[in-house]
This record gives C-alpha cells, sequence and structure tokens, in this order.
C-alpha cells in the first residue's frame, strides 16, 4: 500500500462550502456533470422503485404525515471517465431508491461532486424527508443535504440539511431512517426518544429551506461556512425517500449558514468546552448554553452548577486564573445591563477577582464586570446575590465568569492585603440583557495551517517541492502508552510504516531535537490502516514547542482531521 505524505505550510484557510454549485446533463465542460443511471448502469433499472419501496413504514416508521412519494428518472454526479460510485458498479445510485436497507449509495469521492438524485415530471415541494444510513458507516449522514433545482442542476439550493453543529460528531440513529419535516412532528419525536435526549429528537431543525423544484439531489457538504472545519464525510447512505405535493416552481428562503454552535466553538476555540446544557433560573435573564474552558476541581462541581437555579450546587475551577471559566453562548446577541452571582456557599471570600466578560469569537474577551474584595460577602453572612451593574457594553453573544485576580487595597474593615488571584467559585449566575446586533464569528487563530493537498512518498522530496528542510535528530522523551509495537516513538522515526496508535487520550509525544528550530512546515503520514479504516486520523491535533525543559509550552500550529 502506498503511505502517503502531506505536506502542510502554514498558511491561514477559511474555506466555506458553497451552497450553489453548478451543473448540467449536456454540458460536459462544467464542473459538476450530471447522468442518468440508467446511461451508466442499465442493469440496475429492475430494482429502483420495486414493490418494497418506499420501505420506511415496514421498517416501523409511522405513516407520512403530507404529501405522495415521489419517483422520477434517477441521476448521479459524475467524474472523469464517467466515474458515479466507489465500486462504478453495484453501489450506484439505484439503491438509494430500492426500497432495500442492505444496499446504499456509496460515491466515488467525498465532496459535492458525488451525489444521487432525481429528475421530476414536474416541480414538487417538499413535505417530508427519509433518509435511512449505511449500516457501518452511519457517520456518513453527517453533513448530508437535500437540494432542489429548477434549472437543470446549475444552481442547487438546499431544503434538508444534516448540520454537524446540532447533530455532532456520531451517528444518533444506527442504520435507520431519519426523518425530516418542515415543523415538529410529535409522533416522530416520541419515536427517536428511544435513542436520543429531546433537544436532539426534533429532526425539523435540520429543514433549511424551502422551494418547489423539479430536480432533487442527495449530496454531502459537510459543515458549510457554519463548521468549515468539519470535514466532508463520504455521504453514503441506505434508502432515500422524497414526499411532496406538486406546486409551480419557485425558490425559497434558505437558511443562511451562519448559525454557530457546539462544533464550531470546539474547532475554531481549542478552549472552549461545548456542555449544550440549558442555564435556569426565575425572572427575565438571558438564555443560552452552557459552555466552559479548563474543567473542575471535581465531576460535581462542573461548568453547569453555575447555570442551574441552585445556589446549594457550584462550579470549583481546575484552578485559579483565566485558564478556567464558566458561561454560556446565548441564543442571539446581547447587550449586559447586570450581573447577579451568588457565592459559593462557605468560600465568600473566592468571589474576589472574578469578571463577568464578553466575546463574539471565543478568543477576544471584553471585561464587563468585576468582583473586588469588598464585593465578598461577609464570612457570618447569609447567601444572597451580589449584583453588578453594567453600562455602555456592547452587544456580544459568548458570556464567561472567570477570575482575572484582584489590586493590592484595604478591605472594609480597614486591612491591607495584598494583590492576588481567587479560585473564581460560584454558586449561581444570572445575566441580564436586552437583544442586541452582533455577529458571530468565530476567529481562526493565526496559526491555524492548511494543506497544500500535495502528496508525497518521501519526506525529503516534500519538503524540497517547497524549498523547505527537514529537521531530524530527535531524540524520544516521553508519551502518551500506545499499542504493541505502536508507541509515540514512532512519530519521529521518518518511517511512514510505523504508527502512534493507542487509546489513551489526550495522547502525547515528546522530543528533543539537536538545537533550537524556526518551524515553517509539518510533514503528516496516515497511518497504515486509515484506508480501511476510516476516521482514524486524529480528530484534532496541536504542535507546540517549549526552550524550557516542558515547563511552559507555545503553540506553533493545529489542526484536525482533514490535516487543516
Amino acid at each position: 500500500m502506498k503511505k502517503a505524505l502531506a505536506l502542510i505550510l502554514s498558511l491561514v484557510l477559511a474555506a466555506a462550502l458553497a451552497s450553489v454549485i453548478s451543473a448540467g446533463p449536456e454540458n460536459t465542460d462544467c464542473d459538476t456533470p450530471w447522468k442518468s443511471i440508467e446511461d451508466l448502469a442499465p442493469n440496475a433499472l429492475a430494482d429502483m422503485f420495486g414493490d418494497s419501496y418506499p420501505y420506511s413504514v415496514d421498517y416501523d416508521w409511522p405513516e407520512v404525515k403530507s404529501g405522495e412519494i415521489l419517483k422520477g428518472t434517477v441521476i448521479t454526479g459524475v467524474g472523469e471517465n464517467d466515474t458515479h460510485c466507489w465500486s462504478n458498479g453495484t453501489d450506484n445510485a439505484s439503491c438509494a431508491f430500492d426500497g432495500d436497507t442492505t444496499t446504499f449509495f456509496d460515491p466515488y469521492e467525498a465532496s459535492e461532486l458525488s451525489w444521487c438524485g432525481l429528475v421530476l415530471d414536474q416541480p414538487y415541494e417538499l413535505t417530508e424527508v427519509r433518509i435511512c444510513n449505511r449500516s457501518g458507516q452511519e457517520s456518513r449522514i453527517i453533513g448530508a443535504a437535500i437540494q432542489g433545482s429548477n434549472d437543470n442542476g446549475v444552481t442547487w439550493h438546499n431544503v434538508v440539511w444534516v448540520n454537524p453543529a446540532i447533530y455532532g460528531h456520531s451517528a444518533l440513529l444506527t442504520n435507520d431512517y431519519h426523518v425530516f419535516t418542515p415543523e415538529p412532528v410529535q409522533e416522530y419525536i416520541e419515536a427517536n426518544l428511544e435513542y436520543m435526549d429531546e433537544e436532539q429528537a426534533d429532526f425539523s431543525v435540520y429543514w433549511v429551506g424551502h422551494g418547489s423544484y423539479n430536480m432533487y439531489r442527495y449530496v454531502s457538504l459537510g459543515g458549510g461556512s457554519v463548521d468549515p472545519k468539519w470535514s466532508l464525510q463520504h455521504g453514503d447512505c441506505a434508502d432515500i425517500e422524497l414526499y411532496g405535493v406538486p406546486k409551480d416552481a419557485y425558490i425559497g428562503d434558505e437558511m443562511e449558514f451562519v448559525e454557530a454552535d457546539k462544533n464550531t466553538a470546539e474547532r475554531y476555540v481549542w478552549d472552549i468546552d461545548y456542555v449544550g446544557q440549558d442555564n435556569v433560573g426565575e425572572g427575565d435573564f438571558i438564555k443560552g448554553k452552557v459552555i466552559g474552558g479548563g474543567g473542575s476541581w471535581s465531576d460535581s462541581a462542573s461548568y453547569e452548577c453555575a447555570w442551574d437555579g441552585d445556589g446549594d450546587s457550584y462550579y470549583d475551577p481546575a484552578s485559579a486564573g483565566t485558564d478556567c471559566f464558566t458561561g454560556i453562548l446565548a441564543d442571539k446577541a446581547y447587550v449586559l445591563t447586570e450581573v447577579r452571582v451568588k457565592p459559593r456557599i462557605g468560600q465568600f471570600p473566592r468571589t474576589a477577582g472574578a469578571a463577568t466578560q464578553g466575546s463574539n469569537n471565543g478568543t477576544d474577551w471584553v471585561t464587563l464586570a468585576f468582583y473586588d474584595k469588598g464585593d465578598c460577602l461577609a464570612d457570618d453572612a447569609e447567601q444572597t446575590w451580589v449584583t453588578k451593574t453594567v453600562e455602555g457594553a456592547e452587544a456580544y453573544w459568548m458570556f464567561r465568569y472567570v477570575s482575572i485576580g484582584y489590586e493590592a487595597g484595604t478591605d472594609a474593615d480597614g486591612n491591607a492585603y495584598e494583590k492576588g488571584t481567587s479560585h473564581g467559585d460560584v454558586g449561581d449566575i444570572m445575566l441580564i440583557g436586552t437583544p442586541g446586533d452582533a455577529k458571530l464569528e468565530w476567529v481562526i487563530p493565526g496559526n491555524q495551517i492548511a494543506n497544500n493537498g500535495e502528496q508525497y512518498d518521501e519526506a525529503e522530496a516534500a519538503a524540497k517541492a517547497v524549498g523547505l528542510t527537514v529537521i531530524k535528530n530527535y531524540s524520544f522523551v516521553e508519551g502518551s502508552e500506545g499499542y504493541g509495537g505502536e508507541g509515540p516513538e514512532n512519530l519521529w522515526d521518518d518511517d511512514v510504516t510505523t504508527k502512534f496508535c493507542g487509546n489513551s487520550f489526550p495522547a502525547e509525544s515528546v522530543v528533543n531535537t539537536d538545537k533550537a528550530y524556526s518551524v515553517s512546515g509539518i510533514l503528516i503520514a496516515t497511518a497504515n490502516d486509515n484506508a480501511d479504516y476510516n476516521g482514524r486520523n486524529p480528530n484534532g491535533w496541536r504542535l507546540l514547542g517549549s526552550n524550557d525543559g516542558g515547563q511552559n509550552w507555545e503553540s506553533i500550529c493545529e489542526g484536525f482531521d482533514s490535516f487543516l
């Protein structure tokens, strides 16, 4: 097997997936031509729209609520030499419309160029979509979309999109039908609740557009511009059912892919953990999802304990200082006008030095309210809200409570105290504000790197191609445990037939070099079994450097499973 070395340069890449792309049945010069499956695989015709199609009701799903099953000419995106599926044979587009969940459509590549779809006899407005994911490859539905076209596939418009930021990184349903509707249907939600929580069970959140079209396709979009770091899945699917009603052709409104959520925060901002739990309380307060950073002292004192409406529970940071915080990602932008804090019972002095900050990118934080030594409750006081007013603030999507330290001064009893940092414990937090105008934008760190797309057999050749010199003479220091013969030392041996593979996270490998170097690029080789077991590349990785024996580390660059 050929081992591919991907050359990665220190460049910033802010790529977003387009929701409108080109296609055409006659124009072979077009970026994404398509053809009828009848022209490519005539033997597949007998299996399409057979007696078992549609199959979802027989699969124990409820009857469709509205619309008729749509059937038409099965089409597919094609590449060079009419490549149209992985094997260019049996796993073609016909398998998506045969009512058999054991067969599957397997795109010839993970991109918007490879897809399956239908040409209809007239325009239809979709009322329901049912997609069964492929058994054993369930996660490949993540980032998939149903799109419509009225201009012979020149432009496509999103109707359904399995947003990775909402769906998450793993399959919610295992070889089962995902039922999408424009509005919530309680019967479908209840059917999903056996496998997921209530927030995940409403698949209507993935219905992102409207329109009446005479062509529809199933295609993998990945994260769109919401989460461009979410790599494209291969887009396999076992079965597709489209239901709709005849309607004059029109192009409806589409959701702009600007909403940011879980994966966006985690992928663009390394230090943010997304909890996703709602903050609660009494009265009119800013609503959002709990986020945090740096961890907590114990599992029972985690981020969400500061937002649960219970002053007896508390958030206890893993350490004192700005590395640890608890906060919320609000449901919209707000102008903060008031902060209410219930200090932790028994640890009232730990309020000192705490600040409430706002951000619209998860990287740059602005202090909006600050608790000084004089704001702490007396040790013998009853727990109560300690309120701070905020004036003249800008609008922000994210807010966090973090210990930034306090300056030297004198307390209420006249006792002098030195500059310091409290642990930042807090019993409960409530934020008050008014809706504002701000855009939530995750800032790609300046040390983000981009893959140049080339592959090489040898490290020396890869470096030479861009005029770089390979660093050698590594001395292995330590690392996380790997499986037998697959330890962390293998990352540095200049041998692509060896690998580092283990089950301990975060996985680390530390080496010394013979002298100090300025890193201007990285060479990465995929493991020897990644082609057979996709997804074994690291979801997130970071290269760090140290000049003091590993006491302090500086991030040099970082990337994800796509090596971006």
